[in-house]
């Protein structure tokens, strides 16, 4: 106790007015330090317990909450997964990972690959729809239009068989002829239909190479020379001849090329004119003009469409099959390009084009 400070009072004795001594008194003794280190001892403890209790509660929390995220990403996920298997595709929960940012792990992973899976199905399933219907369409427009050359050459045959000595030799021979015209249809449309095929299936090859776009034109021009002047259409070429060479499939550029200048001159009436133009800007402009009917806005972006034709009062001229276009647009969209169409009634209708310039290495 001698090196223990404790706080005191102390009062003076007298007797007889003699000092006799002095009364000490400790304010603080043995009992009382050992309730106060009690004291003290009691309040760590509860503090401890308390930080303790509130450390534990907390990580109860934190523990709930994250398996709350956790449960509730994975029940949204067998949420969009049930939607699925039901086939309500409306239900789908996006899982797609924001551009730029990674999957945070792997429930988000797990859940846009699912997402992206599902569009996938979606996607195909939606071609194959669409598929199914150009097939539906393919077939009743091919079996009507093989209809109708079918039954006419059929009748002037069993025509020619059953009166076969009451015609003349001119007669039996118009007759012929007009049969040989429609079995020419038929072959034509038949080979229309196998090209565009071939066209649409993944066998087929673009051979790339350059090649001089004019000459190309002015050999087409000289196929239908012929027949433009005897339906007295005049075709004029307007174009440059020293064009750089153009990258592309002669073959099908050769096909397109026909297809419209045909296409052209089977709606342009007699004393009409027809002109194609190439000019040089990034790449060769191709653009083909008539001074045809021209065709209604509402009916332009149909016309690309197969064995689609306008209405009766401005189809051209009998012959063509409606897919000329349709195989058109397929070859320009092979070398990575696309056509457009312009028209006004009236004033004729424009189509345009651009094939790629060769650049020399």
């Amino acid at each position: 106790m001698i090196n223990r400070k404790k706080v005191f009072s102390a009062a003076r004795i007298s007797g007889q007015g003699e000092l006799e001594g002095y009364l000490y008194v400790i304010l603080g003794g043995e009992r009382y330090d050992s309730v106060v280190q009690k004291l003290k001892g009691s309040y760590i403890l509860q503090l401890s317990a308390w930080m303790i209790s509130a450390g534990l509660l907390f990580a109860l929390i934190t523990g709930l909450i994250l398996f709350a995220l956790l449960t509730g990403r994975l029940k949204r996920l067998a949420k969009a997964m049930d939607a699925f298997k039901r086939g309500d595709a409306a239900k789908h929960v996006n899982y797609r990972i924001k551009q730029g940012k990674r999957s945070a792990d792997e429930i988000d992973r797990l859940g846009s690959t699912f997402e992206e899976m599902a569009n996938r199905i979606e996607n195909q399933m939606e071609e194959l729809k669409r598929s199914d219907e150009l097939r539906r369409e393919l077939i009743a427009n091919v079996s009507h239009d093989l209809r109708t050359p079918l039954a006419t050459l059929q009748g002037y045959i069993e025509t020619l068989l059953i009166k076969e000595n009451q015609y003349t030799e001119e007669e039996s021979r118009g007759y012929l002829e007009i049969a040989l015209r429609h079995c020419q249809r038929l072959s034509k449309l038949v080979s229309e239909l196998l090209e565009l095929a071939k066209l649409d299936s993944s066998e087929i090859h673009v051979n790339f190479e350059p090649f001089n776009l004019p000459e190309l034109v002015q050999d087409v021009v000289q196929k239908f020379q012929l027949r433009a002047e005897e339906e007295h259409i005049e075709i004029i070429t307007n174009f440059n001849d020293e064009l750089p060479f153009v990258y592309a499939d002669i073959a099908l550029v050769e096909r397109a090329l026909e297809n419209l200048v045909e296409n052209a001159i089977n709606f342009t009436p007699a004393h009409g004119t027809i002109t194609i133009e190439l000019a040089l800007k990034e790449d060769i402009l191709v653009q083909i003009n008539d001074t045809g009917p021209g065709i209604p806005q509402e009916e332009l972006p149909h016309i690309f469409k197969r064995f689609y034709r306008a209405d009766q009062s401005r189809r051209g001229r009998e012959g063509h099959s409606g897919l000329g276009l349709a195989i058109t647009k397929k070859i320009i969209e092979l070398h990575q390009r696309s056509i457009h169409v312009t028209s006004s009634l009236g004033a004729g209708t424009s189509f345009t084009f651009y094939l790629p310039v060769f650049h020399s290495a």
